[in-house]
């Protein structure tokens, strides 16, 4: 069975949070270990970055939502689109269509 596109959307911006938040936590460990100054104003620069990671991830998953299920694009949704139609094995045999057909196993 399929997971539902909802489940994969929010997956997909929750891994885009995760990685985010990764980053911030490296650019503090930078900061703190060689005492430079990446993040600048500290929280405001975090805040920002957060914010901007979610919004970017949000619509990366509503153009993959919108593609796969209209078969519509959205501005700036081409990589994306070419991506689902190169992996396969994430994707399936992703033909444009809602669902690609599912290959039926030979019988013995």
């Amino acid at each position: 069975p399929r997971t539902a596109g909802w489940i994969l959307g929010l997956l997909g911006v929750g891994f885009a949070a995760l990685v985010g938040a990764c980053w911030e936590l490296f650019e503090f460990s930078i900061d703190a270990i060689f005492g430079t100054n990446a993040q600048r104003s500290g929280l405001p620069d975090t805040m920002g970055d957060v914010a901007v990671n979610i919004m970017g991830a949000s619509y990366g998953a509503l153009a993959a939502q919108r593609r796969l299920w209209r078969g519509t694009r959205l501005p700036l949704s081409g990589l994306l689109v070419e991506f689902c139609a190169r992996n396969e094995i994430i994707y399936g045999a992703w033909s444009g269509r809602r669902f690609a057909p599912r290959i039926r196993k030979p019988r013995p």
